[in-house]
């Protein structure tokens, strides 16, 4: 009897033993994945600050899962984000620094998500941009290699000001769009048959927005009075439009968006004013 509770006692000691061995390793597994995800991210920050797209399609999953929200705009699928929006911006992107702070990450099998903090510095042009948010990635294991499958960042709501102040040229337009957090690049020169000059694309968040710089405010009012209230006709000229049409204008200038993006329509009456014609 003594010896069967010697044994008792032993086994028991034993499966207490394998237990302890396995949320060992159980954690230090998880410690690692930790350590493994952070690296993730601490080479994205890196590739960012080179404009390195060879060295993000290693960090990204390269599929079309993926999923991308910043700014109030998506992405689906890795090659939309990469072409239409990180490649535009990286190339734009001089002197870039993007850090990341207050870093949380969890594991869970072969899923991570992560909770950070983002300040973003750079170069546009002859415009500097300072930006900072919230943000978080998801990634996923596979083939060994933890990969990002979804990103959301947002900055913090800008304090409403007391008086509107709407932009009066092109460059203004760039720059307003820009300090809202919003990604434009310039394209290329336009010309519309109810127009009498040139236009200049931009990309605002990856859909077209074309805007119009007259020599002064009185030709571009002149040339806003052809547009009907719900963009057509347009003078003499019928337009069938491929999506709801956005006419703004301020001082001298007139911009068009065709699209039904909340966030750019918003972005414009933020820089001109309400729209004056469209749907």
């Amino acid at each position: 009897m003594k010896n069967w509770n010697i044994r008792k006692y032993v086994d028991g000691s034993l499966i207490l033993a394998m237990f302890a061995l396995v949320g060992i390793w159980q954690t230090a597994a998880q410690t690692n994945d930790e350590k493994a995800v952070r690296e993730v991210l601490t080479r994205e920050a890196a590739a960012v600050e080179k404009g390195d797209l060879a060295a993000l399609d290693k960090i990204w999953a390269n599929s079309e899962d993926v999923t991308v929200f910043e700014s109030g705009h998506a992405n689906y699928g890795w090659t939309d984000y990469r072409n239409n929006h990180l490649a535009p911006e990286l190339k734009e992107f001089k002197n870039t620094k993007y850090v990341f702070s207050d870093l949380k990450v969890k594991t869970s099998g072969s899923l991570a998500y992560a909770t950070f903090k983002y300040t973003l510095s750079a170069d546009i042009g002859t415009h500097h941009v300072d930006a900072g948010g919230l943000g978080t990635a998801v990634l996923e294991k596979r083939d060994g290699h933890w990969r990002i499958v979804h990103w959301h960042s947002s900055a913090p709501r800008r304090q409403a000001s007391t008086q509107t102040s709407f932009v009066k040229d092109f460059k203004g337009v760039i720059e307003k769009l820009r300090a809202g957090g919003a990604t434009v690049v310039q394209g290329e020169e336009i010309s519309q048959p109810f127009f009498s000059v040139e236009g200049q694309t931009l990309n605002v968040n990856g859909e077209s927005v074309q805007v119009f710089e007259y020599k002064d405010a009185k030709t571009a009012e002149k040339e806003a009075k052809q547009i009907s209230p719900q963009g057509t006709p347009i003078g003499t000229t019928m337009v069938t439009w491929v999506a709801p049409p956005h006419f703004y204008r301020n001082d001298k200038l007139i911009v068009l968006y065709v699209g039904k993006n909340s966030e750019i329509i918003k972005a414009f009456e933020n820089a001109l004013g309400r729209q004056f014609a469209g749907k």
